[in-house]
């Protein structure tokens, strides 16, 4: 063994604990033959020369049909191999590659059990694996994190916007485009005004499917973005149309009794809104809506999931109420 290097000898140096190596090096040659070139060592120092370093090699997990899913991944939640990357089973919002990548179970579409869905809390940067039910950053189910008085289950559970009271959905660049999460059983009513006064309608109702919601603002203002506009969102659980005439069968059975009574194309009132009209909008037939002055202008109210309950005016101030089943009733 050589304690430390000798004057006019090659040596190879070995990195490594110190200890093992008798200072850092063996007498190894490098000018010598191969075949001479040899002592013998410890385990010690073998271990030093040979050693692996774990810490910094992936360990892939079998996936046998290449689904970028893992084998014991699939069998653990569905018992085969027969899911796929983009498959939704829990529909969640969150495809199985997600959910493999996230550690949430795919067949559970809340995981922790908190009330929020794992697609609508992973879109709204939520942790779809704690449940802890309020959290310093405002975050856990009972938090209220812009405080409108709904706290974040009841946003998830009512479709609406966590981070915003007006219900304003983020709006990205490039191009102009605005974008939120549609929740299954609810629909979405854009409006945008560049007074905040005169809100514009954009005619197309969305409804949720527990995936993104996208429009470009070119699309709902009609052209180029203007250069100062508002928007929000009037957000309202989805209804039916069994008999096909474009008007909400409970809003038809609320003012009219049955389904058969009221004409879409009527004009029942001097304010030019047709019941088609007043059904999308949730207004009353029976109360006329139109103001000559801005001091008798309607103003509309909504509850805390967006969607109206009161109109008021000097000309026909009317009040609406929710039910239990979150149908209008006029008083």
């Amino acid at each position: 063994h050589a304690s430390a290097p000798v004057l006019n000898t090659h040596y190879w140096q070995v990195t490594g604990n110190p200890a093992y190596t008798e200072g850092g090096y063996y007498p190894w040659n490098p000018a010598t033959p191969k075949e001479i070139n040899k002592a013998p060592a410890n385990i010690g120092q073998l271990k030093a020369v040979f050693a692996l370093r774990f810490d910094s090699l992936e360990i892939i997990p079998p996936d046998t049909d290449n689904d970028s899913l893992a084998d014991a991944w699939e069998l653990t939640h569905f018992g085969n191999l027969a899911q796929n990357a983009s498959g939704d089973n829990d529909l969640d919002g969150l495809n199985n590659l997600s959910e493999f990548q996230l550690g949430t179970n795919p067949t559970n579409p809340d995981t922790e059990g908190d009330g929020m869905s794992d697609g609508w809390e992973k879109y709204y940067n939520f942790d779809p694996l704690n449940n802890t039910p309020s959290t310093p950053t405002k975050m856990g189910a009972l938090d209220d994190l812009d405080n409108d008085g709904k706290n974040n289950r009841m946003e998830s559970e009512a479709g609406t916007i966590p981070f915003s009271a007006s219900e304003r959905p983020t709006l990205t660049l490039n191009p102009h485009t605005m974008r939120w999460f549609g929740v299954s059983g609810v629909s979405y009513e854009l409006q945008w005004t560049t007074n905040l006064v005169n809100w514009n309608i954009y005619p197309t109702t969305l409804h949720g499917t527990n995936q993104e919601l996208a429009v470009l603002v070119s699309t709902v203002v009609g052209g180029p973005p203007p250069g100062l506009f508002f928007y929000r969102l009037r957000i309202y659980p989805t209804t039916t149309d069994i008999d096909s005439d474009g008007m909400d069968d409970n809003w038809e059975i609320l003012h009219f009794g049955n389904l058969d009574s009221a004409d879409p194309n009527a004009v029942p009132q001097p304010d030019g809104l047709s019941n088609l009209e007043k059904s999308n909008l949730g207004l009353s037939p029976q109360i006329n809506y139109s103001a000559e002055t801005p001091e008798e202008a309607s103003q509309f109210s909504y509850d805390l999931a967006g969607r109206l309950i009161e109109v008021s005016s000097l000309l026909a101030p009317s009040t609406f109420t929710l039910d239990e089943e979150g149908n209008l009733n006029a008083q």
